[in-house]
This record gives C-alpha cells, structure tokens and sequence, in this order.
C-alpha cells in the first residue's frame, strides 16, 4: 500500500466453469486459519465436497526499500 511501506496479499477463489470469483482475501498477511475460514465461508454457499482445487501458486513480489 502507497505510504505505508508494506505489502498486501490478495487471494480470491474462483469458479473455473463460471469464472465468478466465489470469495476473496486482502490483508497483511493470510495465514492458515485465514484461508481455513475462507473455505468455510465458500462451504455454507456451494458444496465443495468433491471439488478438485487447482493452485497456480501465484505470485509474490517483494519490492527494495
């Protein structure tokens, strides 16, 4: 974020069949307990029981200071 000398993650899962973005996290940091808590808020809306998850291990930047 611009002036705080820091950076920001943001996760978001999507749908592949419908590329609608199901839920999202931007913070600090994502911790486990974060991204547990994010699959169970997807789970009260859709059921993930046999969904494959894909990850494209996504892509973390540390920028000089």
């Amino acid at each position: 974020m611009q002036g705080e000398r820091r950076n920001y993650y943001l996760l978001s899962v999507i749908d592949v069949y419908s590329r609608k973005i199901l839920d999202w996290l931007f913070q600090g940091s994502i911790r486990q307990v974060d991204l547990i808590n994010l699959f169970r808020r997807i789970n009260r809306s859709h059921e993930l029981k046999g969904v494959i998850l894909r990850n494209d291990n996504g892509s973390q930047q540390e920028t000089a200071r």
